[in-house]
């Protein structure tokens, strides 16, 4: 029978893998690191939590997400919890070795917890990569009872193999010679590999696979936003070399309308003309330039009389000679 919670004080120098180097390995990650990055963890996911809630359940990847900042703030509180009687029990008088059940306990539901956490992290990343693959159907195809449904089928898969492999577990009082106080020992029945070997090859599959699948799902990703965004410059280049036409079109014709306009509106000249001493005239008196024009137009409708009468004697002699 051995106690599994206590130092084994047989250190080797020269083996780094020794039990007692293992020991001190464990003591400084849960009494030092772990209270520490379950403190950061804790507070982070209840502002997340926070966040989460107040968005509301309609939406399956807001819901999904709520369910993982549960489950990683459930597994700071319970780190925290750890590492305190961690603390006590390895730095504590010895009457503190109670706490033995505690620490098998609070050592398996954080496990239930982070299992829980990776299952949802993969369920984010499909849902977001069929998003992008297929945008029409994932509202319908990924609701939001059926993701959290998908969730609960694996946490509860997840607390049956871990309940499985606690059976292996057991828990005695052993009384100490030296200072005549009973305390809890955690021992493992005689063929406990079966339940060990059943619970580290689930997670080792679950761990693997989910970071298989989540990188796969990243991977399509990166691919579809690079496309969209190089379809997006595509689009963008042919809609600006279609507008350069027009551009140089309306550039000509301003152009044109302004020359246009120079040539009509010309500068006056510095000496006063015939037409401007007649514009300075008044309205009422008739001056030279009235006159100037009436005879033009007098001797316009002579000259048309004169060419009528000639082209008329023409004729007619043109006739008398048929």
């Amino acid at each position: 029978m051995v106690d599994l919670l206590s130092p084994t004080l047989n250190c080797s120098k020269t083996d780094i893998t020794s039990k007692g180097t293992l020991w001190m390995t464990s003591v400084v990650f849960r009494v030092y690191i772990l209270p520490v990055m379950s403190a950061f963890s804790l507070g982070s996911n209840i502002i997340n939590t926070l966040v989460f809630s107040r968005m509301g359940l309609k939406d399956g990847a807001t819901a999904t997400f709520l369910v993982l900042s549960v489950s990683d703030g459930a597994t700071g509180f319970f780190g925290i919890v750890y590492g305190i009687l961690v603390t006590i029990r390895y730095l504590g008088p010895i009457y503190l070795r109670k706490t033995a059940f505690t620490l098998i306990v609070l050592m398996v539901v954080p496990y239930i917890l982070h299992m829980t956490s990776t299952l949802c992290t993969v369920v984010i990343a499909i849902v977001r990569c069929c998003s992008v693959t297929m945008p029409f159907h994932v509202k319908s195809v990924f609701t939001v009872r059926r993701q959290l449904l998908t969730i609960m089928i694996l946490a509860a898969s997840s607390v049956v193999i871990t309940s499985y492999g606690i059976t292996c577990y057991r828990v005695i009082q052993v009384l100490d010679p030296k200072t005549n106080i009973t305390h809890l020992v955690v021992t493992l029945i005689p063929d406990f590999a079966r339940q060990i070997q059943v619970v580290d090859m689930y997670r080792l599959v679950v761990i693997y696979s989910s970071f298989i699948i989540v990188n796969i799902c990243l991977v399509i990703l990166i691919v579809a936003l690079k496309r969209s965004s190089n379809f997006r410059n595509k689009a963008a280049g042919t809609v600006e070399t279609d507008k350069e036409p027009t551009s140089n079109v309306q550039e000509s014709c301003a152009t044109i309308k302004s020359k246009l306009k120079e040539k009509q509106v010309q500068p006056a000249p510095s000496t006063v003309t015939e037409d401007q001493s007649c514009h300075r005239n008044g309205p009422t008196e008739r001056t030279p330039c009235d006159r100037k024009s009436a005879q033009t137009s007098h001797l316009n409708v002579d000259d048309l009389k004169s060419d009528h009468l000639s082209a008329t004697n023409h004729l007619s002699l043109d006739d008398t000679h048929a």
